[in-house]
């Protein structure tokens, strides 16, 4: 699946592309990589504002993933970060 994101986004085709993105964010939603390439998509087509979505959740993701790594506790998942 995600050589077809990046085979249509490779040739172009940003919409095949971005539906490939979306179907596999859908599987894996933390995915900062995924993310990140969509929020490059999103910049490029000129709609900022779902890009800048795109990149904060990569920041939100990696700073989950550093502060869980370094054993800082569990998340709740409401409208903003805290350690429990």
């Amino acid at each position: 699946m995600l050589l077809h994101c990046i085979s249509y986004d490779n040739m172009g085709e940003s919409a095949q592309a971005t539906e490939w993105f979306l179907q596999l964010l859908g599987i894996v939603p933390t995915d900062a990589a995924i993310l990140e390439r969509l929020g490059q998509m999103c910049a490029a087509e000129g709609d900022m504002s779902q890009a800048y979505q795109y990149h904060f959740d990569v920041s939100y993701c990696v700073l989950i993933a550093i502060c869980l790594m370094a054993g800082e506790g569990q998340f709740s998942c409401d409208s903003k970060l805290s350690v429990l």
